[in-house]
C-alpha cells in the first residue's frame, strides 16, 4: 500500500543496499486491488478477506502494480533467491507460480511462506503447496521447537490457523 510503502521508506532512511519498489507480487502483471483495514494495515491483501467473525473489516481499498517474481527477477538481473519470504495474506501460492521459471530452474533456495486464514478466502489448500513444490523441495512445518519435515501430503496438514512453511530445495 502507499501508505505502508512511505512507511518503510522512512524507516529505512538513507540505506545504500536498499532497493524499494512499491508493488505486489502474484501470478500475472498489470494492475490490482489491495484492500485493507485502515486500523490494521498488515491486514492487506488481494482477496477482499471476510473477517468479519474478528469483528475486523477491510475497508479501503487502493489500485496496486503487480508483477510476478519471474518477470521482476527477470527485469532486476536476479539469478538467484537465497530466501523468499511470503506472508501476503493468502496471496502465497499465487506467488510460487508467479515464480514458477525460477522454481523449475532451481534457482529459489528457501521458501519461507505462511499458511492460514487467508487461503480460507483465496480458496487454496496446503496441498496446493506441497504438490508445487514436492519433490523439488522438502517441506516443513515451522514449530516453537524446531522443524517438523511434511514427507508426504495428507488432508490433516489442512489447518487454516495460521502456520509457517519452510521449504528446502534439495
Amino acid at each position: 500500500s502507499r501508505r505502508t510503502f512511505i512507511r518503510l521508506r522512512q524507516n529505512l532512511g538513507e540505506m545504500r543496499h536498499a532497493h524499494l519498489f512499491n508493488l505486489a507480487f502474484s501470478n500475472t502483471t498489470g494492475k490490482s486491488i489491495l484492500f485493507s483495514s485502515h486500523a490494521k494495515p498488515g491486514l492487506a491483501s488481494l482477496y477482499d478477506r471476510r473477517l468479519d467473525h474478528f469483528g475486523k473489516k477491510l475497508d479501503t481499498a487502493e489500485e496496486v502494480d503487480v508483477t510476478t517474481v519471474d518477470t521482476f527477477c527477470k527485469e532486476q538481473a536476479i539469478e538467484h533467491i537465497h530466501l523468499l519470504k511470503l506472508d501476503v495474506e493468502g496471496n502465497e501460492l499465487n506467488c510460487l507460480t508467479g515464480a514458477k521459471n525460477m522454481l523449475a530452474a532451481g534457482r529459489i533456495d528457501f521458501i519461507q511462506f505462511e499458511f492460514g486464514g487467508g487461503n480460507i478466502d483465496s480458496r487454496t489448500y496446503f496441498q496446493d503447496f506441497f504438490y508445487l513444490l514436492h519433490p523439488r523441495y522438502r517441506i516443513y512445518r515451522i514449530l516453537k521447537d524446531g522443524l517438523l519435515e511434511i514427507t508426504r501430503y495428507e488432508e490433516r496438514y489442512e489447518i487454516f490457523m495460521t502456520t509457517n512453511y519452510l521449504a528446502e530445495r534439495r
